[in-house]
């Protein structure tokens, strides 16, 4: 009955599962190529002496064990910068002591290091405090490493492992952006009374090739590490922040360099004809253009409202300047396509004024009309009263000159005249659509000068944008 209660016990089942364990690997180191050195201070240490790995190795329960956290960066495996997660290769080393696993090498023939698998030993409870796994157990368990072990008791642990970490992503210079990415390691039960950490090694020099991203440095902290949940007491971390630079020559090829290609296409609407029926088109397929790229960057952008990168603020600029080409294009649509005689204050300005300044050739008749209209308007005032007298006759008059003329005619005559009278209804139709025909050509050659104008605003807004957005991303370089 009381060796059925001892069993059940969770306490002695458990070191009764760690003796069997113990006893399976002396038996397995029996039938292994070992020298007997190695097998005589195993069977010393961890079975005659019956050494607990659930137990703090400290002989003072008072002192504390000092670890020293080393970390190598050896690859960065993906940058997910929608969900803000590093995944990145790292050797990292745990060095401490062991009062519990000493031994006098001369009493095993010079026997200086031992090397044993990790779960024999007692192993810190270091955890990765911004993992991004959902096991937040200690991170390097589940790697099968060995462990080597010092004659003074000295215990040096490196394992090869993939890590997750989350890291707040600066995307405002994308993709000419520098991110910096912490590691916070330290222990989840233990305050500094029990463990504490200190800074190790950080290098990056065995970094592998990593066509995206390059690094730049890694730097190490040890911060105290006072939190709110717990007054009184420090759980110390150490920090280790790793600066890497974005490549940008795959986004300069595969989202600028296009963007800046289709929103120049934006500029032939304005060369493009009238007559052609396409300039509306062209506007609204480029503008269609631009927003299938703004999706494209956008998907790859965490979803915040912190900050607009400046390729997005670009592609918003192209498509701003692009929407406003195609609302131009109408308007000179509208122009090209009006009939009705033109206001004197629109033949002053495009006539007058912008033809020159954009050298726009007019037509003859245009030139002649506004020269005779200057010589009208200068003569004007030299006319005698005399000759407007004449000019504006009496009706009373003409209508007897004509009867009298009428009553005197001959037959012949009066033919001729019913056909000068047809000849002349003729001669005011065509000069009517001749009229017409002058009128559509005036609204035409507005229509190309405004179509002119727009061209060099849009270049001028163009330039300033492209030269902004450059500057902005060279000083971050």
């Amino acid at each position: 009955m009381n060796l059925t209660r001892k069993l059940t016990d969770p306490m002695m089942c458990l070191t009764v599962l760690q003796i069997c364990g113990f006893l399976m690997l002396g038996c397995s180191l029996q039938g292994i190529f070992a020298s007997p050195e190695q097998i005589k201070l195993i069977e010393d240490r961890f079975f005659n002496d019956r050494y607990n790995k659930l137990v703090r190795p400290v002989i003072n329960e008072s002192q504390k064990i000092s670890i020293s956290f080393e970390l190598y960066l050896s690859q960065i495996n993906d940058m997910d910068e929608k969900f803000q997660i590093l995944t990145t290769t790292v050797w990292i080393t745990q060095r401490w002591h062991d009062d519990y696993v000493t031994w006098n090498a001369s009493e095993y023939n010079g026997l200086e290091k031992l090397r044993v698998p990790a779960s024999m030993l007692w192993l810190p409870d270091t955890v990765l405090y911004n993992t991004a796994k959902e096991d937040n157990e200690n991170f390097m368990l589940d790697v099968q490493t060995n462990i080597i072990i010092n004659a003074s008791g000295g215990i040096d642990w490196s394992a090869l492992v993939i890590m997750k970490t989350f890291c707040p992503v600066n995307i405002f210079y994308f993709p000419f952006d520098t991110q910096q990415c912490e590691m916070k390691f330290g222990s989840w039960q233990y305050d500094a009374r029990f463990i504490d950490y200190y800074e190790g090694p950080a290098d990056a020099s065995n970094y592998q090739h990593n066509g995206e991203w390059d690094t730049e440095g890694i730097t190490v902290v040890r911060n105290p590490g006072i939190y709110s949940c717990c007054p009184g007491r420090e759980y110390p971390d150490v920090t280790f922040t790793i600066t890497i630079r974005r490549k940008p020559l795959f986004y300069i090829f595969n989202l600028i360099i296009p963007c800046f290609l289709i929103s120049g296409m934006s500029m032939l609407g304005f060369i493009l004809p009238c007559e052609s029926g396409e300039k509306v088109s062209l506007g609204i397929t480029v503008l269609l253009s631009l927003t299938v790229f703004l999706l494209v960057v956008a998907e790859t952008m965490p979803a915040t409202s912190d900050v607009i990168p400046l390729i997005g603020r670009y592609y918003i600029f192209t498509i701003v300047l692009v929407a406003t080409s195609t609302t131009m294009t109408v308007l000179v649509l509208n122009f090209h396509h009006r009939h009705q005689p033109m206001p004197r204050w629109m033949r002053v300005v495009y006539f007058r004024f912008l033809a020159r300044v954009l050298f726009v050739d007019l037509p003859a008749f245009i030139k002649a009309k506004e020269d005779c209209r200057n010589c009208i308007i200068t003569n004007a005032n030299n006319i005698k009263e005399e000759e407007v007298k004449i000019i504006k006759a009496s009706p009373e008059r003409k209508k007897v000159t004509n009867d009298h003329t009428k009553k005197n005619m001959t037959f012949k005559d009066k033919v001729l005249l019913d056909i000068l009278k047809h000849v002349q209804k003729i001669s005011q139709r065509h000069e009517s659509k001749d009229k017409h025909t002058k009128v559509n050509i005036e609204w035409r050659v507005v229509a190309k000068i405004t179509d002119r104008f727009f061209l060099i605003i849009y270049i001028i807004c163009a330039i300033l944008m492209n030269v902004s957005i450059t500057v902005q991303a060279l000083m971050h370089v």
